[in-house]
């Protein structure tokens, strides 16, 4: 490996020997900066921690978690988008997998749920019900909110694309016990098979956030992210966003241009794909 310095070697000869963790490389990889994702994959890289060790300190004295401090559950495989930067479902994607896990519509079955629901909420960690596929497609998401909060999960949250978080479905949600939303709308047609989609996930997300009272009364944290990938849409999603991004405290809004169309997506996936 190309190394600075023997600490750099050291962390790296530790972890592609498997005398590091699972756990203490999760636990490392917490103390990165809050734009690196939160989950992990079993064959993942330190992603360069070693450059910046001294962040860390005396490892020595760090008390390890037992548990990760979120999970990911994936309810089904499907999804009623297509991103342009999705690996899994953009259009140029589709139909070239060379894995069949895609081929064939997934369902996790409940007791699976349960299970995973039952572990989070043992390891107090974060349990967030997300993709690949779209998890207000699934009929039992109330059921699963609501039976994660009796089984003790502190933090339960839900990331979509907002298609079909209108506002009753919203309401549901949280009287289920759902803490947070992470809402993610793509500014370009290809994305959805038919455009009224994208305005319905728009007119979602006014419902929602113009609904003071109910989401101050609730505490609640909703994360909404613009995904820009040409450079004609970005004026269209600022002005979405300065709707929206002074309505309340506990709305956050993000911005996330990347022009998609230079990229080779096939070669910018394929090792994704792989690994799923």
């Amino acid at each position: 490996v190309s190394v600075d310095n023997f600490s750099q070697y050291a962390t790296e000869y530790a972890y592609r020997n498997n005398l590091i963790t699972k756990e203490q490389r999760n636990f490392l990889h917490a103390q990165q900066p809050p734009q690196v994702k939160e989950f992990f994959f079993e064959d993942r890289r330190l992603c360069n921690l070693s450059k910046r060790w001294d962040r860390i300190g005396d490892f020595s004295k760090i008390a390890m978690p037992s548990y990760p401090r979120a999970i990911y559950i994936e309810l089904l495989n499907y999804c009623n988008m297509h991103c342009v930067s999705c690996p899994w479902f953009g259009n140029e994607i589709r139909g070239k997998w060379v894995k069949d896990y895609f081929r064939v519509d997934r369902v996790l079955t409940a007791s699976k749920v349960k299970s995973v629901i039952e572990y989070a909420a043992k390891a107090k960690s974060k349990l967030i019900f997300s993709g690949p596929g779209e998890p207000l497609l699934d009929d039992r998401l109330e059921s699963f909110a609501g039976y994660a909060k009796k089984a003790g999960v502190e933090c339960l949250e839900i990331a979509t694309n907002g298609i079909l978080l209108n506002a009753g479905r919203f309401f549901n949600l949280l009287c289920s016990g759902v803490d947070g939303f992470q809402i993610a709308i793509s500014f370009d047609e290809e994305s959805y098979e038919e455009y009224e989609l994208f305005e319905q996930a728009k007119n979602n997300i006014f419902s929602i956030v113009t609904k003071n009272t109910l989401i101050e009364s609730k505490d609640i944290k909703i994360n909404i992210y613009c995904n820009v990938h040409s450079k004609d849409k970005i004026s269209e999603a600022l002005e979405f966003l300065n709707k929206i991004k002074n309505i309340s405290s506990k709305i956050q809004c993000h911005f996330c241009y990347s022009d998609i169309w230079k990229l080779d997506i096939m070669d910018n996936y394929k090792n994704q794909q792989n690994l799923h």
